[in-house]
């Protein structure tokens, strides 16, 4: 039996552990930029997933005292976008290629407002599934429950990057909106293709999700 429940401190190992092996290597913008291999970690950026686990805004999926699932969640503000510069840690080169796609997918190139009509956002920042239980419907039960906390904490809009054909499948199935949307053969940087498409299988899009809670 499957219980989702909100994520604890003593949890934390445990998720970046799933994380570890069943997302950072396979997530499909990291596989396109030889990022991320299985064993490959980024301190900092672990830390900062503490930090949003912190917040009290992220689930995990529980079977038989083993963890098969979890939902990363934190607070999106208007007034409360970091800076580049203020980061804390070191981070790799590609990682900031990385996160500029990012931006670029969640602003369609800065011409796109998240924020237009509301001031705080829940920020489904990541959603990872152990291989072995994919397919079963855990990933929209992490989603569901993040949304219901969210709803009751009166945060009226939700958002998160779809970056895998799975992802987008479970996002359109609970009725988010599709806003933007990078092919990922086509993403330039400085006049240079980003992803190397050969290396991404089915995943060709990126496309930001929205909904109203």
């Amino acid at each position: 039996m499957v219980t989702v429940r909100r994520v604890q401190a003593e949890d934390h190992e445990d998720v970046l552990g799933l994380l570890r092996t069943d997302f950072f290597p396979h997530e499909p913008c990291a596989v396109g930029l030889s990022f991320c291999p299985l064993g490959y970690r980024i301190p900092a950026l672990e830390e900062d997933i503490k930090m949003m686990m912190e917040e009290g805004r992220s689930f995990i999926a529980v079977e038989e005292d083993s963890v098969i699932g979890v939902v990363i969640c934190s607070l999106a503000q208007r007034e409360k976008v970091m800076p580049e510069e203020q980061k804390e840690g070191i981070f790799p080169e590609k990682f900031f290629i990385l996160e500029k796609f990012f931006d670029d997918l969640k602003g369609n190139f800065g011409n796109f407002d998240l924020f237009d009509s509301v001031d705080q956002m829940l920020d489904i920042f990541i959603l990872c599934t152990r291989s072995s239980h994919r397919g079963k419907g855990v990933g929209g039960q992490l989603i569901s429950r993040a949304l219901e906390t969210a709803a009751d904490e009166g945060i009226p809009a939700a958002f998160s990057m779809g970056l895998s054909n799975f992802s987008q499948k479970i996002f359109k199935k609970m009725d988010f909106e599709e806003k933007v949307e990078i092919c990922y053969e086509d993403y330039c940087q400085d006049g240079e293709k980003v992803f190397d498409t050969s290396l991404m299988g089915e995943h060709a899009r990126g496309v930001l999700f929205t909904k109203i809670i």
